[in-house]
């Protein structure tokens, strides 16, 4: 069986920080605004991140298709990917904790990085969930569903799931794992059985169709959806091998599916299979075609994530509109330090417009043509192309007003700094800014 990364429970950031490679010497803020998403990747029962999503080749060589740099992060480059790591062990050196317990650890662990990293409360999650992490986020989403939930906003800022053989009707290997945890009992293990009650089928697991079905209402109604996308498997697996050792298992056979296409399904969204037995659901090598179909579903989420949050919330696009212009307006800061010492080296009456030659003959640090395709790109995106904007504070006001079309109030946060803004309009109309720091 594998073992948990000492000490290493929680969120583990594979790309574009490295946290499990000791030849990366960057910090994680260094690509803070390098990403505007999040992926979180959760693992099942009885394993552990990262070798739960390694896929071993015949010469030896060990491939993370979440952590391969050829693989989804090239897929999706502006993605921060993550492995959430759990105490998932059971029948021996197991931690007696329950559903609930993990749901809340892990919005904690999330949550805490958001607050640590000053990142935006809206910024998307997109979670990937292996066989029993599927329970895991189910519980999760369904605990913040209240908008009470300190959480809520997590839970808001969710814009699809993947499941990979997530056993939501249970599964047949849970008596296979009541035995392993009578013969840890037996050998006075530590051992749990609080998260195997989970496995039981759903006919006679009460709780777990309770679960199921809440998670299915909250996450599916007209005022909140969240994109899923379900996998199975349609190769059988040697049961024997699961819970007895080798030398037995090899004489035996006991072929079974872990988590069948009935219990891998959720309804009333989409299912695919993946042509493999259960325990390579989270394991792909490049160019196939497991990997193919799980990366196009990733890529889709991500391309739609912005269509999602925008249909939850009328100030969302106003929202992005300020952040797009706050990262336009750092990349011109050089440019943008420099104002005073132009004017006064050339005498300008008035203030240098911003597409003024001397700003680009004198200032070497960005091309013109990258600083003008940025924002032509944000006028584009708002409708202001017909307008040209002379200097920043001009395009910084209209690009507020656009906003406030849109969302009434909206909130900001740099994200190089702990400043947070509110930008409404006051009493007469007037466009306001609060510091709300």
């Amino acid at each position: 069986m594998e073992e948990l990364l000492p000490g290493r429970v929680g969120l583990l950031e594979v790309y574009p920080y490295d946290s499990l490679s000791t030849d990366d010497h960057h910090s994680p803020d260094d690509n803070l605004s390098a990403t505007d998403i999040d992926i979180i990747a959760i693992h099942g029962l009885d394993t552990s991140a990262p070798t739960t999503w390694e896929y071993r080749s015949q010469n030896g060589q060990t491939i993370n298709w979440l952590r391969d740099k050829d693989m989804l992060p090239t897929a999706v480059p502006r993605a921060c990917l993550m492995l959430y790591n759990w105490p998932a062990k059971f029948y021996t050196n197991a931690v007696d904790l329950t559903l609930h317990d993990l749901a809340e650890g892990l919005w904690l662990d999330i949550h805490a990085r958001r607050c640590q990293r000053h990142e935006p409360v809206y910024r998307p999650i997109l979670f990937i969930a292996s066989c029993f992490g599927g329970l895991v986020i189910a519980k999760a989403l369904h605990s913040t569903a209240s908008k009470t939930s300190a959480y809520s906003y997590l839970r808001d800022a969710t814009v699809g799931i993947i499941f990979l053989g997530t056993p939501f009707n249970g599964t047949p290997i849970q008596r296979q794992a009541q035995w392993l945890i009578a013969y840890g009992n037996l050998r006075r293990e530590d051992t749990s059985c609080a998260l195997v009650e989970n496995l039981a089928a759903e006919e006679t697991n009460a709780h777990l169709k309770e679960l199921v079905d809440d998670f299915a209402i909250s996450v599916n109604s007209a005022n909140f959806s969240i994109p899923i996308h379900c996998f199975y498997e349609t190769q059988k697996t040697n049961l024997a091998k699961k819970a007895l050792p080798s030398s037995l298992a090899k004489y035996m056979h006991y072929n079974r599916f872990i988590v069948d296409k009935n219990s891998a399904s959720l309804r009333g969204f989409q299912s695919t299979y993946l042509n493999c037995t259960h325990v390579m659901m989270n394991k792909f090598a490049p160019g196939t075609n497991q990997y193919d179909r799980v990366r196009n579903v990733v890529v889709g989420f991500v391309e739609n994530s912005r269509n999602v949050l925008s249909k939850r919330s009328p100030a969302y696009d106003g929202i992005v509109l300020l952040y797009d212009l706050v990262e336009w307006a750092l990349k011109c800061q050089p440019l943008l330090d420099r104002r005073s010492e132009l004017e006064t080296r050339h005498s300008f009456a008035s203030p240098v417009p911003l597409d003024h030659p001397t700003w680009f003959t004198h200032t070497s640090i960005y091309p013109r043509q990258e600083l003008w395709t940025k924002l032509r790109n944000i006028l584009n995106a708002w409708n202001l192309s017909n307008s040209q904007p002379s200097t920043f504070a001009e395009t910084k006001l209209r690009l507020l007003m656009r906003a406030q079309t849109i969302g009434s109030s909206l909130m900001m946060r740099t994200r190089n700094s702990k400043e947070k803004i509110q930008v409404s309009y006051g009493s007469k109309g007037k466009l306001e800014a609060a510091n709300l720091s």
